[in-house]
């Protein structure tokens, strides 16, 4: 959410807010041969203030304690009820001559706080990077950095040196960082001295303590100017960024437990050609205060910083003021960057205040906020403080306010539309939840409702239940009196002379009616017999019976021919009543037969004799079958 409200925020127009001044986007990089703004005799040094980006636990929360307007340089720094102030104390208001938000990147960092100093020295002056805060603020990101796309102060500044562009190329596959084509022929010096919390400095590259008192320091570099600089350190000759680096990497490798990096001060001095740049970062405030639960703070790194705040606020407030920079070691070491012996005119001094922007680190945040004002000019500081620019502050927390709700505004909008159909499939449920919850009462109360008659039915059941028993007890109890009187009654008819005559009577009457069945056996057996005898003559005489007949219809046609129609009638006569006493009147052909006879017999013997023959031969062909011997019966000849 914070990446996309600071992209947001950079992409957005300017917002007009009533009763607020117009804030301007960011300035401009500055050019590469900038006029010195500070760092000089009687000029006071640049102050750029860096707030760090919230960690990710510290997002989404009301953490915020600063409140910057970088358009008119400067920072609020809100009440903090946590550490007992009140609600309604007034924001603390302090201005700078940079202020760099969360959200600048370390390449702007450096146009804005580095490239006056190192072009200061490629001119041959003395150029400075005084870098101060509290531990986790971002003091060693902003000056050592060495991860691809996030280098430092102190790799740009040697690209610049070498190469004479700060631009670093993008990372490779290959490599982790691609500097820029260095010139073989710049070789510079480097030194790196480390000022311990007991203000020994130690010489991290040679490991060795260089002998005090500096005082007399200061006498040569009066003499010498700024070339006198630390000329007892062990000075390291260098022909690239890499080997630099590599200098710095080992000598940090050898730094022992003895010599801290929170509570020491520590100092990178580089020589190019007659001028020298000095990267130094100060001991963080918290070594300054002491650990957690001790009784004293530590005296030796308060009164370094106390002298080097006092050597910045003389170079503010008077031109002719004479920074004390006798007062510590470490101000010694600095002379030339704070106007002391050594310094010129055109060299440049920048301090960086690195901030935190949590309320949890306010009290470490204001007293460094107080430090930078110290190179503010007094007019400037005394405004700052007197009277707090209401107008700027509403302007500046409305906008952000603004930016915020247009950030979850969309936020919310791209969340809705992500989780429309979820939230639809929601709605969806919830409506079957409501429906069901309905059904379920209903259900609930049909429950209930048939409970009640179930209740009632078990009840009648029972009822019933009981009625059952008793009436079953008493048909038990009937019966068994019953079976009782049976069993008595049985017993007494079983030993009378009654039932015996009556058993004796029964089995005669069994035996006479199994005769009779014998003999009714017996006279069916002996019908069935003539049946059979009867059938078989039948069936004999219906095979002989269709002979007698034809034969006693050729005899008539015989007769019929010779004129005897008489007898020839009678012959047919007969013919057709044996025909009819073996296969009865009913058939068709005998009617037939019956009206062809009639009709001979009427005719005249020459007219009659050829249609009697050709009738009479559809009854002999279509004669029915013998039901008993299944022969046909057929008049062949008529």
């Amino acid at each position: 959410w914070l990446k996309s409200y600071r992209l947001s925020r950079a992409s957005m127009p300017e917002r007009k807010v009533l009763g607020a001044k117009r804030r301007g986007d960011s300035p401009p990089p500055r050019s590469p041969d900038p006029q010195p703004i500070g760092g000089s005799i009687g000029e006071r040094a640049n102050v750029c203030l860096r707030i760090r980006p919230a960690l990710t636990e510290e997002e989404g929360q009301d953490n915020q304690a600063l409140q910057c307007d970088r358009a008119s340089r400067l920072v609020w720094s809100l009440a903090n009820t946590e550490d007992g102030e009140p609600e309604t104390a007034a924001p603390r208001q302090y201005a700078f001559d940079e202020v760099l938000e969360q959200h600048v990147g370390q390449a702007e960092v450096f146009d804005i706080v580095g490239m006056q100093p190192v072009n200061a020295a490629l001119n041959g002056k003395v150029g400075a990077v005084l870098c101060f805060g509290a531990s986790g603020a971002g003091k060693d990101f902003s000056l050592r950095c060495e991860r691809p796309g996030q280098e430092g102060l102190l790799l740009r500044a040697l690209a610049l040196i070498f190469s004479g562009s700060a631009t670093l190329l993008p990372s490779g596959p290959t490599s982790a960082r691609a500097l820029p084509e260095t010139n073989s022929d710049v070789k510079v010096r480097l030194a790196y001295l480390l000022l311990t919390a007991d203000q020994i400095v130690h010489d991290l590259l040679s490991q060795s303590d260089l002998d005090g008192p500096f005082p007399p320091t200061l006498d040569r570099l009066e003499a010498s100017s700024h070339q006198a600089i630390a000329e007892d350190a062990y000075w390291e000759t260098a022909g690239s960024p890499a080997e630099v680096m590599r200098l710095l990497s080992r000598a940090d490798a050898a730094r022992g437990e003895a010599l801290p990096r929170e509570g020491s001060h520590s100092l990178i001095l580089i020589k190019v050609g007659d001028g020298i740049i000095i990267f130094g970062s100060l001991a963080s405030i918290d070594a300054m205060r002491g650990a957690p639960g001790a009784e004293m703070a530590n005296e030796a790194l308060a009164s370094s910083i106390e002298a080097t705040g006092k050597c910045l606020e003389a170079l503010s407030r008077s031109k002719k003021a004479s920074p004390p920079v006798h007062e510590s070691v470490l101000t010694t070491l600095l002379s030339p960057a704070l106007g002391g012996p050594g310094a010129s005119r055109e060299g440049v001094t920048t301090l960086l205040l690195c901030v935190h922007p949590s309320k949890r680190k306010l009290a470490l945040t204001q007293q460094a906020l107080a430090f930078g004002q110290l190179s503010i000019a007094a007019v400037t500081r005394t405004k700052a403080s007197s009277s707090v620019d209401y107008d700027a502050l509403a302007a500046q927390l409305m906008a952000q306010r603004d930016a915020k709700q247009e950030a979850l505004h969309e936020l919310e909008g791209k969340v809705l539309r992500q989780l429309r159909p979820q939230l639809e499939e929601v709605m969806r449920q919830e409506i079957e939840i409501k429906t069901l919850s309905t059904a379920l009462l209903q259900t609930q109360w049909e429950a209930k409702t048939f409970s009640s008659k179930e209740g009632q039915l078990q009840a009648q059941l029972e009822m019933l239940r009981q009625e059952h028993a008793q009436r079953m007890y008493s048909l038990r109890a009937e019966r068994t009196a019953i079976m009782a009187e049976l069993q008595a009654e049985m017993g007494s008819v079983k030993g009378g002379r009654e039932f015996a005559q009556q058993r004796q009577q029964h089995a005669e009457d069994v035996q006479a009616i199994g005769a009779r069945l014998h003999s009714l056996q017996a006279y069916v057996e002996t019908a069935e017999a003539e049946l059979a005898q009867h059938e078989e003559s039948t069936t004999k005489a219906r095979a002989v019976l269709p002979g007698a007949a034809r034969d006693l219809a050729t005899i008539a046609l015989t007769f019929s021919e010779d004129g005897q129609q008489a007898e020839a009638a009678n012959l047919f006569a007969h013919s057709l009543s044996i025909l009819e006493a073996a296969f009865g009147s009913a058939q068709p052909e005998l009617a037939s037969f019956k009206t062809e006879v009639q009709r001979v017999v009427d005719s005249s013997a020459d007219n009659a004799a050829k249609p009697f023959a050709e009738n009479s031969k559809p009854f002999s062909e279509n004669a029915p079958i013998n039901a008993g011997m299944g022969k046909p019966m057929a008049l062949e000849d008529a």
